[in-house]
Parts: structure tokens; C-alpha cells; sequence
């Protein structure tokens, strides 16, 4: 090869290194899942875009709707309907294996970060001092009326479940004369307690909560604790009890132990590695503006929680184990 073709060459390998960075950099277009505008998730995925809008190429769109759930998320991310999106990891964990809300499991489902906050599958009531826990709010009220969120939503779930296990489950219930009513929104439930309609609610929690923070503002509750055989069996089932301290909420005047779990944020193997990298690295790079969205994410650390089995629950994505990784906290 003469002089001249060796410069040609060199000059074609040249231009091929400096077209990939370029093509790296095409504009992306991404979609968070949630849950409504009154749900924590729904503001760790507006904080998230925004952190991804700046680190993302020029041109790309971060779309986070008020919109998925606890139950349905995993099977929105395995379709592609969305690109990532929250979720708890009891859920996730059902969706993995295909077990409990799932006929199969979801192998295709990612973690990217995990650990963000400690949530509590709260029991509310209204108001009934002579009612000291969960049993015995039942054994006062056998014709009980209770309000849970519908499809696609964990917390209503997992308020079944709960109920289940304690007794009451919409079986028992409509046999005493009670009901459940499943609603599309917190502002139904809101309107269905204040006005007596409801008489009991279980949701997913975390502290701050703006749907129950509001309602409890507004309705003189009891936060009813659950008998320790229903906390064991909500345990089995994915749900780790978590005391959730006295004053966190109006009304809540002592400790109460909840069935827990936690928020991860998740993918697909249809995400990239550099995507999947970038995500986690706007999230762990800035977590001081992340956890400033909401109180619920005071505790999070992603150097000690962001990785770990028991936060991530499904496999993790190759990029994201890359950063994790890069840091020196994966092995």
C-alpha cells in the first residue's frame, strides 16, 4: 500500500471513530410510568426526566405520565408500552417468577436503581377509639364498607390480600351485609371516607404520602394495626413488616407495624447498555436533587441501596451494573 492510500485509510478510520460518538448521540425518546399526580411515584418520575433532559442528546423527549401502578407497571415495561418505570419490589418479585398477579414470569424485566424509600401498606379507618387495632375495628364494624384503588394498583392488591388474611375478605364482607368499592382515583377515596360512604381504606404508603397527608388533614382516622399472624402471612406473601413511627401522619398517634416494601426503578432488555448507564448515572450522580422531590426519599443512599439483590429484586441491567461497577460497589 503506497503513501498515499495508507493516509486514505487512515483518514476513513478517522472518520468512522468520529461518526460513532455522533450516532451515540442520535435524540432518544423515553417514557417513565407512575402512578396518579397525588402518588409519590408520580413526583420521583417528573424529578427523574428532568435529570435525564439534561444529560440526555439535544432533540430527545422524557415523557413521565400520571399513569401505570404498582400491578400493571411490570406488565406495561415487558410489553413496551413504556421505556422504565416504578415499582415496588414485593411486585416485581411476583412478576419475575409469575406468581400471585401473574400467570408467567416476566423474563425480560431489568432493574436500574432500587431502595428509594420505605413504603407501608397503611390501614385507615375512620375514626373509632373503642376499635384498638385491626380485629377488633372488624369485630365493630362486621358490615364493614371498604374503598381500595383498582386495577393496576398495588396498594388496592394488596389491600385485598391483607383483608384476606385477617378475615375480611370481600367474600366475608358482602356475606355481612358490607362491601368493597374499587376506585380510579385518591380523590374518590378522599370523598368516599369524608363523607361516611367508605369506611375503611389500605394503601401503599410512603411518609408524606399526598393522598393520605390530604385526607387525614381532612378525616379524623384511626391507623389500625394489623394482629402479628396477618403481618406473618403478608410477610410470605412479599410484604416485609415496617413500623411506621407515631406522628408521621394527623392522628396517628402511636408506632404502627405495616406490611413494607420499597421503590425501584426498572427497565427492559429492550434498553440499551449506554442508555441504561446514563439513566443510572443522572440518578446516582445527582441524588441530592433526586431525594429533594419528596420527603419519602430522605434515606436513600445509591451507593448503599441503589444495587443490592434484596432492593433490586430482578436481574440488573448490564449498564446499569456497569456504573455500579465503575464505582467499586459491585463486585
Amino acid at each position: 500500500m503506497n503513501r498515499l492510500s495508507l493516509i486514505a485509510a487512515a483518514a476513513l478510520a478517522a472518520l468512522y471513530v468520529t461518526a460513532m460518538p455522533a450516532r451515540a448521540a442520535d435524540p432518544v425518546k423515553l417514557s417513565i410510568g407512575s402512578f396518579s399526580q397525588k402518588s409519590s411515584w408520580f413526583a420521583y418520575s417528573t424529578r427523574i426526566a428532568d435529570l435525564l433532559r439534561e444529560v440526555l442528546p439535544k432533540g430527545s423527549t422524557v415523557d413521565a405520565p400520571p399513569k401505570g401502578g404498582g400491578t400493571s407497571s411490570p406488565l406495561l415495561v415487558a410489553a413496551g408500552k413504556f421505556d422504565m418505570a416504578l415499582g415496588f419490589a414485593s411486585v416485581n418479585g411476583w412478576a419475575r417468577d409469575g406468581i400471585i398477579a401473574y400467570k408467567k414470569p416476566m423474563t425480560n424485566l431489568r432493574a436500574l436503581v432500587g431502595g428509594f424509600d420505605q413504603y407501608y401498606l397503611a390501614v385507615v379507618a375512620l375514626r373509632d377509639d373503642k376499635a384498638k387495632d385491626l380485629a377488633g375495628y372488624i369485630k365493630r364494624h362486621p358490615d364493614l364498607k371498604v374503598v381500595l384503588r383498582g386495577k393496576g394498583s398495588a396498594g388496592g392488591f394488596g389491600g385485598e390480600q391483607l383483608l384476606g388474611f385477617a378475615g375480611a375478605s370481600e367474600k366475608d364482607v358482602s356475606g355481612r351485609g358490607g362491601r368493597y368499592d374499587k376506585v380510579g382515583s385518591f380523590g374518590v377515596v378522599k370523598s368516599a371516607l369524608s363523607s361516611g360512604k367508605s369506611d375503611l381504606w389500605i394503601h401503599s404508603v410512603t411518609r408524606g404520602h399526598p393522598a393520605l397527608t390530604d385526607i387525614a388533614l381532612g378525616t379524623s382516622l384511626s391507623f389500625l394495626q394489623p394482629s402479628q399472624s396477618t403481618l406473618d402471612d403478608m410477610t410470605k406473601a412479599g410484604w416485609p413488616a415496617a413500623g411506621l413511627p407515631a406522628g408521621t401522619f394527623k392522628g396517628q398517634d402511636k408506632d404502627v407495624t405495616y406490611p413494607g416494601t420499597s421503590t425501584l426503578l426498572f427497565t427492559s432488555t429492550a434498553m440499551s447498555n449506554d442508555l441504561a448507564y446514563a439513566t443510572v448515572k443522572a440518578i446516582c450522580d445527582n441524588q441530592d436533587r433526586f431525594k429533594a422531590v419528596h420527603k419519602a426519599l430522605s434515606t436513600f443512599d445509591c451507593a448503599k441501596n441503589g444495587w443490592q439483590p434484596e432492593n433490586v429484586v430482578l436481574p440488573l441491567h448490564d449498564g446499569a451494573a456497569r456504573y455500579y461497577k465503575e464505582k467499586g460497589w459491585l463486585k
